[in-house]
């Protein structure tokens, strides 16, 4: 009785191989994934970004290549390896392909002059050098509140536009 018991567990745990095919085609498993890491980015051996995230996902043959889910922060440096701006999200895919990165999820995108935006979803162009959004948005600056809808800005964050403005505040409060 044993050795028909063992004869039959041994047949029961056989794996089709169509089945697992389908199985990891169906999941696009990440070939690299990381928790709890930082990444560099240099060119020509100057620094120009720094990210880390609690987990970062890399894929082949596919775009978005990398993932980067949980407590986002990604810092942007000029050539001089001055940090010219800040972004802290939930989610962000890097199409490295197409140089395109987009942020979602509580996204905050802050300037060296302690600009501030915020909204869901960002694109950064690296191509056209731009940041945008259709997304509502709002803009704090040391003056004033800016909330509006859809916005367009040049990688550093210092100059920006907004395509539909919904209401400014004055911060200024003056102490008669």
């Amino acid at each position: 009785m044993p050795i028909f018991f063992f004869i039959l567990l041994f047949f029961s745990c056989v794996n089709d191989p169509n089945i697992v095919k389908e199985f990891v085609e169906q999941e696009k498993l990440p070939v690299e994934e990381t928790e709890y890491a930082k990444i560099i980015v240099t060119d020509n051996g100057d620094l120009k970004v720094k990210a880390s995230a609690n987990s970062i996902k890399r894929y082949d043959n596919t775009q978005p290549a990398l993932i980067l889910e949980g407590d986002v922060e990604i810092t942007f440096y000029d050539n001089s390896k001055v940090a010219t701006s800040f972004l802290y999200s939930n989610y962000l895919e890097i199409d490295q392909e197409n140089n395109m990165m987009v942020a979602r999820d509580n996204v905050v995108l802050v300037s060296k002059n302690s600009d501030k935006l915020e909204t869901e979803q960002l694109t950064f162009n690296e191509k056209k050098e731009k940041i945008f959004t259709k997304q509502k948005v709002i803009i704090t600056t040391k003056k004033e509140v800016i909330q509006g809808e859809g916005f367009e800005s040049n990688l550093d964050f210092s100059q920006y536009k907004l395509s539909m403005i919904h209401g400014v505040f004055d911060i200024n409060v003056s102490s008669d």
